[in-house]
């Protein structure tokens, strides 16, 4: 999961990562849109010209598919300010999900973009353990990102908690050659 440190700061703190200015993407049909439910769709036309016919009847714009501001590729790019905007008007009279199942009748690229709210519930995710719970020795039980790779040999699993400040300085003192009673007079004058 490419998004797990900002995940997990969304999982402990509730913080929100900011977003880009996508309207100011130079492909339209590369980029997210906000829907009726006000939930996000993204779109990967990521060769333009070939799904631009298709892509413009799900959307109810037949009549620009040859208008020469939009006909190709170059031309959408030129044009992609006024397209998004033409886009985001349209996007916001239904929802996603209808959206979603349109396009991919269509057998348009598309996703919904889940905000953090939904991923923890996600029925791929909770099948592939990419959400975990772990114990915290102060906090209790911390909801946390898991092991996004699955290696059938070799298989990751989330141990425990991070450790707290200093949890293992004893241990880390220990494998550098420092003896017990030395790291005790680490910790008389303060130095740990």
């Amino acid at each position: 999961m490419l998004q797990a440190m900002a995940l997990n700061s969304y999982l402990i703190n509730g913080d929100l990562p900011a977003a880009r200015n996508r309207a100011e993407t130079r492909n339209p049909l590369m980029n997210t849109y906000r829907c009726g439910d006000d939930k996000l769709l993204a779109v990967a036309g990521v060769n333009p010209d070939r799904y631009w016919a298709d892509f413009a009847k799900v959307m109810g714009l037949d009549d620009i598919v040859e208008d020469p501001r939009f006909r190709d590729a170059k031309a959408r790019t030129e044009h992609s300010k006024e397209l998004i905007e033409m886009l985001d008007t349209i996007f916001l009279t239904r929802p996603r999900d209808e959206w979603v199942e349109s396009m991919r009748q269509r057998r348009l690229n598309c996703q919904p973009v889940q905000d953090y709210t939904e991923l923890p519930t996600d029925p791929q995710i909770v099948a592939n353990d990419y959400i975990t719970t772990v114990p915290h020795p102060t906090v209790g039980s911390l909801t946390e990102v898991g092991i996004p790779i699955a290696l059938s040999e070799t298989p990751g699993r989330v141990r425990g908690s991070a450790p707290g400040l200093g949890q293992h300085t004893d241990e880390i003192l220990q494998e550098f050659g420092y003896s017990l009673e030395e790291v005790a007079g680490f910790r008389e004058r303060g130095a740990v």
